[in-house]
């Protein structure tokens, strides 16, 4: 997804911002959710429970780690195109600022 931004509808860019905002909470959830099911596997396989399902446990302990660093990633990320497409806002707003004083 590609979106440009005119530096002079500020209503736009901060449309953009609320998304990206909603998009890192998702992402913040995401990994959250990953952490518990990991946190649950990794009690499961240090229990007797695991029995048979150790090496299953282990490959899924794996998956959830990488879930875990993708969603890290995409937080950073999108804080970095919040700060891009905000960028241009708020020097709009100080321009408009200055030019009334």
């Amino acid at each position: 997804m590609v979106a440009e931004f005119d530096e002079a509808d500020p209503e736009t860019s901060f449309q953009a911002v609320v998304r990206l905002r909603n998009m890192t909470d998702t992402f913040l959830h995401a990994k959250a959710c990953c952490n518990s099911n990991k946190q649950l596997l990794q009690e499961l396989h240090a229990s007797s429970l695991s029995g048979g399902l150790s090496t299953y446990i282990k490959s899924q302990l794996s998956g959830l780690q990488g879930h875990i660093e993708n969603a890290e990633a995409l937080q950073e990320r999108t804080r970095n195109t919040m700060e891009l497409v905000d960028e241009p806002a708020l020097t709009h707003a100080f321009s408009e600022l200055t030019k009334h004083m």
